[in-house]
């Protein structure tokens, strides 16, 4: 049963939080599953996804999420506080176009839904190779209004047309095979 009352307005809905921490916790990984998310708000998702994690038996796992402040008002201090989370904040595309790091094995695109914008960054995420062999990039809100379904598709994903509880919803799945 899905439980609305964790749910605050304007995030991801439960159901598609529960995908998605479903897909992290599955995505097959080496040393360390790293996941990289964009667009905490005011951390729904990121709750969802380390739950899912601590009721899991994978132990090596880390969670970069990325957000620029502006968005929720809300102050995410508490975020700091979960295992294995690392709260940055940062402008999304920005990041990506700088991160030298290790590629992530799962990241979740939630931060703009403007679709210049996301498809820069998606394109950042492949062209640079920060999405690692078998991992998988999901993004929020690819069915409505803003055009986000293209991007998807023309990137060999698909899309999961799930009930919104706002303007968009619907969640799109890439996999770097």
């Amino acid at each position: 049963m899905v439980d609305l009352e964790r749910y605050r307005s304007g995030s991801t809905e439960p159901w598609t939080a529960s995908i998605i921490a479903a897909l992290a916790v599955s995505v097959r990984f080496e040393h360390t599953l790293r996941i990289l998310e964009t667009g905490t708000y005011q951390g729904f998702t990121t709750e969802t996804i380390v739950t899912a994690f601590d009721s899991s038996d994978v132990e090596n796992w880390q969670l970069v999420s990325l957000d620029n402040g502006d968005a929720s008002g809300v102050p995410l201090v508490w975020l700091k506080q979960l295992r294995n989370v690392r709260l940055l904040e940062a402008d999304a595309l920005a990041w990506l176009r700088e991160y030298e790091g290790e590629p992530f094995n799962f990241i979740f695109l939630d931060d703009s839904h403007n679709a210049g914008h996301v498809e820069e960054e998606v394109d950042a995420i492949i062209n640079r190779g920060l999405l690692a062999p078998k991992g998988l990039l999901c993004m929020h809100d690819v069915v409505g209004p803003f055009g986000l379904e293209d991007i998807v598709r023309k990137n060999g994903g698909v899309v999961l047309d799930l009930k919104p509880l706002h303007t968009a919803g619907g969640l799109g799945i890439i996999s770097n095979v």
